[in-house]
């Protein structure tokens, strides 16, 4: 399903009105590669992605789009995906498991050697996150609606195709927490992410429940 021209010169290639079919949504390309002697000196390419429907992982559903310009000029080591992100939709439905302690849940995370080799990226990313929906997370210990707070700090994720992060700040707007067969009602909240090359979350949320004891 994909369409477009491609027009030759000796010094450069210009890709015009791409448009493909990827993942239920529609991509469109434009850009052009500049030539250096045998081969390629640098491109820029302009790319618009609306109504894509992932499933990145079992458990989580998401919609997006975008704006975003893919470049590379000889001398880099990665090309550079940049621009804004859109989140249509997103609802995380994996389930936490809480039989670790909360030493364990807040221990740094060991990578065994040889996890990462920097040598296998073969893309960087640097894409600011928008919502256009609300976002939330629905299973076994959190039912809550969340939301980005792009006002001070833009929600941005970094890193490249093998090891990204994210940085930013979240709010927790409603919902209830589940823990121990008592549900607590959230009301307010902060996740916060300050970490570039893993998905690590730090929370602060604050919610009550109403404890009843019988006195027979």
């Amino acid at each position: 399903g994909v369409s477009g021209k491609v027009t030759f010169s000796a010094r450069r290639v210009l890709f015009e009105d791409f448009s493909a079919k990827v993942a239920g949504g529609d991509v469109a390309l434009n850009g052009s590669a500049e030539l250096a002697g045998f081969g390629v000196g640098s491109y820029a390419l302009q790319i618009k992605a609306d109504g894509l429907a992932l499933a990145a992982r079992q458990g989580i559903d998401l919609k997006l789009g975008g704006l975003g310009q893919l470049a590379w000029k000889r001398g880099d080591r990665l090309p550079k995906l940049s621009g804004r992100l859109r989140l249509d939709e997103l609802v995380y439905s994996r389930p936490i498991k809480m039989d670790r302690t909360l030493g364990e849940m807040y221990a740094p995370e060991r990578v065994g050697a040889g996890a990462y080799d920097p040598e296998l990226d073969v893309l960087a990313i640097d894409l600011d996150v928008e919502q256009t929906r609300p976002l939330y997370i629905r299973n076994n210990l959190i039912d809550a609606e969340l939301r980005l707070e792009n006002d001070k700090v833009p929600f941005r994720l970094v890193g490249t195709d093998q090891r990204f992060g994210v940085l930013g700040n979240m709010s927790v707007r409603k919902g209830t927490v589940r823990f121990r067969d008592t549900s607590f009602d959230i009301h307010e909240g902060n996740i916060r992410f300050d970490d570039e090359t893993r998905i690590d979350p730090n929370f602060d949320v604050r919610a009550t429940t109403d404890v009843r004891r019988s006195t027979n």
